[in-house]
C-alpha cells in the first residue's frame, strides 16, 4: 500500500510538472503508453488461463470510456489548479 500510494504522488507530481509545456491529452497519453508496456510485459510473463470473450462487452467498453474521462478530468484538475486540492477534490469522491 505504502508503495502504491508513493507512486500515485510521483505521478501527480509529474503531472504538474509536465502540465506546464503539454496538453492533458498528451500527458495521458504518455501514461497509457508506459501502462501499455508494463501490461504487455506482465501477460508475456504469465499469460492468461482463461483467455474467453466477455459476456457483456458493452459494459467493458463504458468501463473504459469513463475510466479515460476520469483520468482526464483529473489529470486536468493538477494542471490547473493547486496539487493538494486536486488530491482533496479526488479523495471526496465515494
Amino acid at each position: 500500500m505504502l508503495i502504491s500510494t508513493s507512486f500515485a504522488v510521483v505521478v501527480s507530481i509529474m503531472v504538474k510538472i509536465l502540465s506546464e509545456n503539454l496538453s492533458t491529452l498528451q500527458i495521458v497519453f504518455l501514461r497509457n503508453a508506459f501502462a501499455v508496456v508494463l501490461i504487455t510485459i506482465t501477460i508475456y510473463k504469465a499469460p492468461f488461463k482463461n483467455s474467453g470473450s466477455t459476456k457483456k462487452p458493452f459494459l467493458l467498453l463504458t468501463r473504459g470510456v469513463l475510466g479515460f474521462l476520469g483520468l482526464l478530468t483529473y489529470f486536468y484538475a493538477i494542471g490547473n489548479i493547486s496539487l493538494a486540492t486536486a488530491i482533496s477534490l479526488n479523495k471526496t469522491s465515494p
